[in-house]
Parts: structure tokens; sequence; C-alpha cells
């Protein structure tokens, strides 16, 4: 895990490497309609992976296991950046 402070934001980033994948225990489980929008398009963060909330668009999760199994087919992908990626890797000086 790293964590870095971006400024003048005085946000954190936090990144993670990936050492083993496995389910997630438990019932925990994300509504699909919380991040699909009226088109059929889910945005998810070209960076980081996290999905764009309908409801709240400044709110990006990290749920790709959770989304996966209840996506239908016609449910498309589109990709931005989140507020903290492109505060991170495209800031303006």
């Amino acid at each position: 895990m790293r964590i870095q402070l971006l400024k003048p934001q005085g946000w954190f980033l936090v990144t993670n490497s990936l050492i083993v994948e496995r389910s997630h225990a438990g019932t925990a489980t994300a509504d699909p309609n919380t991040y699909v929008d009226a088109n059929g398009i889910i945005t998810n963060c070209a960076h980081c992976r996290c999905s764009r909330r309908v409801d709240s668009l400044d709110q990006w999760d990290f749920v790709p296991e959770y989304l996966q199994p209840r996506l239908e087919s016609e449910v498309q992908v589109s990709h931005g950046l989140c507020p903290v990626c492109q505060a991170y890797f495209y800031r303006l000086n």
C-alpha cells in the first residue's frame, strides 16, 4: 500500500498492489442501478477502476467484484477520471 499526499487539496491518494485475488466473504452487495445511468452506461475511472454513482456524480466507489456478475449484456462501460486520480495524475500547475 502506498499513501501519497495531494497538494494543495490536502487529499490522500492510496494505491494498493494486488497480491492475492479471491471472492469477498459475506453477503454485501451493490445495486447495479446505483452505477448504471439512464442510457445503460457505467462510468469507470481509467486509473483506479472506481465506478461513478448516478445519484451523486462526485462520488466514486470501488465495487468491480459486486457489479461484474450482475450486469446484463446491454450495459456498456465508459471511462472517465475520478476527482482523486484527476488531481493526482493531471493536476494543473
